[in-house]
């Protein structure tokens, strides 16, 4: 089972001024501007009520590519700035602003994650998914999702991965974590004698005019 952390999603602001790093404020804002505008989101009210945005993802005139890069790095922001607060709250900066009440009130509502249908997601949108899945199956945790059950072995977490690849992969880009390495990658290439191998740990000889992997030293096809 799993468990998500709701960040920002559930609440309406803060009750008191916390002090952050000089410059966070203007940061924020201007994140949420960028957003907003990017991602052809409208900033709606209803009388006293707080703002918010009238859809939690991009609009379907943005493109996909781009669409997929604002979710992710929005997602992103909101998980830095949500632990940065928690940080900040208990060991203040020596460098400090105010992030007051009011201030988080006028833009409380870009602090909400962002999602996106599979049917939008970019190659690397789909790669950091999958990423983040082996993270939460190996470890336990990652990015506000907290895996309950037993920890699953690396084989065992890529085998999931690999079994949600015929649904979620619309790209084919074929995902492998190679040998030695942690992360999901589509720029691979096959040794006989050690299997799935990452390009950067392959090189060129031009004596033997062949690859040769650097694990084995033997040339790979």
């Amino acid at each position: 089972m799993t468990e998500h952390s709701v960040f920002f999603d559930l609440s309406q602001g803060i009750s008191k001024a916390i002090q952050v790093p000089i410059g966070t404020c203007e940061e924020i804002r201007q994140h949420v501007d960028e957003v907003t505008a990017s991602g052809g989101l409208k900033v709606i009210q209803y009388k006293n009520n707080p703002p918010h945005w009238d859809r939690y993802t991009p609009s379907t005139e943005v493109p996909n590519e781009i669409a997929s890069n604002i979710v992710i790095n929005h997602n992103r922001f909101v998980r830095w700035l949500y632990y940065g607060l928690a940080e900040w709250s208990k060991n203040p900066p020596k460098e400090c602003e105010e992030l007051t009440p009011e201030f988080a009130a006028s833009i409380w509502y870009g602090l909400s994650t962002l999602e996106l249908p599979v049917e939008r997601w970019s190659s690397d949108y789909y790669q950091t998914e999958m990423q983040k899945l082996f993270n939460v199956m190996t470890t336990g945790e990652c990015d506000g999702i907290a895996w309950t059950t037993d920890k699953l072995t690396r084989q065992q977490a890529i085998d999931v991965v690999h079994l949600f690849e015929s649904y979620l992969d619309r790209h084919d880009i074929r995902l492998e974590m190679p040998i030695g390495r942690d992360y999901f990658t589509d720029e691979y290439v096959w040794c006989e004698n050690c299997g799935i191998v990452a390009d950067e740990d392959s090189w060129w000889d031009s004596d033997r005019d062949a690859a040769i992997c650097a694990h084995c030293d033997s040339a790979i096809d």
